[in-house]
């Protein structure tokens, strides 16, 4: 098979590998072996490809993926070969405070599929069973955007969104885009997206965004001409301080 791997920051190589099909699986009694179809390039990966983040190397990248079963370990129940499946990436200890109080995003030893461990970025991968999630009735590039949606919902949750709220977000790439519709799908009465690209505006108004904004000098005035008293929610979308 056919894997990805970054050997150290800024050094990718795409090896071949003994196709694990073939050979005998090298899995776990409590891993499933899935045969990718779908993976998506998130921004951590280019982080770690610079060497910037949490990242181990060598490892073949990749956390948003979606796949086949083709082989189970002795002791998996839930899951069977031949299953459609989407792949949580987190790897949580389970026994730190965070974890023991259901906050394993907390996790003090968190590790994750694609960033300590060989992840998507390959034909074949082995998870764990309990990182596995069925998703029958999705195509397999929709199952690669159950981690980045996951993601956008439980970051509504922490903010209590109200139905009718006004809210803007800033940033309108690929997890703007997911938390605006996401937005709308809440209950949101109005959503007013703000970005320096104009064609990536141009496809948030097409999902439903009510009002799009370039971030030059005008946009302070344009916001308060949108919402004077404000507006009920704010949600950072670009991770850059500016």
């Amino acid at each position: 098979m056919k894997a990805v791997f970054f050997e150290s920051p800024r050094k990718v190589n795409i090896k071949e590998l003994p196709n694990p099909v073939i050979k005998d699986p090298v899995i776990k009694d409590d891993e499933v072996l899935i045969a990718v179809r779908s993976a998506g390039v998130c921004g951590t990966d280019v982080h770690i490809y610079d060497g910037d983040f949490i990242g181990t190397y060598p490892v073949i990248p990749g956390h948003e993926f979606s796949g086949d079963i083709v082989e189970v370990g002795k002791s998996v129940q839930t899951i069977k070969v031949g299953d459609r499946v989407a792949v949580d990436p987190g790897v949580f200890c389970r026994k730190c405070s965070f974890c023991r109080e259901n906050r394993e995003n907390f996790c003090e030893n968190f590790m994750a599929y694609g960033v300590h461990f060989n992840g998507g970025f390959a034909e074949y991968t082995a998870v764990k069973e309990e990182n596995v999630y069925r998703i029958d009735g999705l195509s397999y590039i929709e199952g690669a955007m159950v981690e980045p949606v996951g993601c956008g919902i439980h970051g509504l949750k922490q903010i209590n969104m109200e139905i009718g709220d006004h809210v803007l977000i800033f940033g309108s790439g690929p997890i703007g885009l997911i938390l605006m519709q996401l937005c709308k799908n809440y209950g949101a009465s109005a959503i007013t997206v703000v970005d320096i690209i104009q064609n990536k505006l141009d496809l948030a108004k097409r999902l439903g965004a009510t009002n799009v904004l370039l971030a030059d000098s005008n946009l302070s005035k344009n916001l308060k001409d949108i919402r004077p008293d404000g507006f009920h929610v704010v949600i950072d979308a670009t991770g850059h301080p500016s």
